[in-house]
């Protein structure tokens, strides 16, 4: 078992190789690893970013999630499953932050133009 903070520095880390993914993308992938494991949902992800029945943004956030997913797969390998499913949760927090922050961003940008 890891503690806490621990779990929050690998939540952290993933979350910030993935970018722009929206938090929705991310969730739906942690399910499909919580109910499969986490062998066939990468292997998913790698699937569905080269997908062309779907959409750009959808395959861009596979492809995030299967790299950053990849490049964390020893550490996440040595975590129980419920303490798997609470750091992709913590994730889910993360990019829904990071989402919230890049929206009152643009949000203020366009305040800041309209007064000019």
């Amino acid at each position: 078992m890891i503690s806490l903070d621990e779990q929050i520095t690998v939540a952290e880390q993933l979350a910030h190789h993935l970018g722009g993914v929206e938090r929705n993308e991310w969730l739906r992938w942690a399910q499909l690893a919580v109910d499969t494991g986490l062998d066939e949902a990468v292997a998913a992800a790698k699937r569905m970013s080269a997908d062309p029945s779907l959409r750009d943004n959808i395959q861009r956030a596979n492809q995030a999630i299967h790299a950053a997913v990849t490049s964390a797969r020893q550490r996440l390998a040595r975590l129980t499953p419920s303490e798997r499913q609470a750091v992709f949760g913590y994730v889910g927090w993360l990019l829904a932050i990071a989402s919230s922050r890049r929206q009152r961003k643009r949000q203020s940008g366009r305040c800041a133009t309209s007064e000019n």
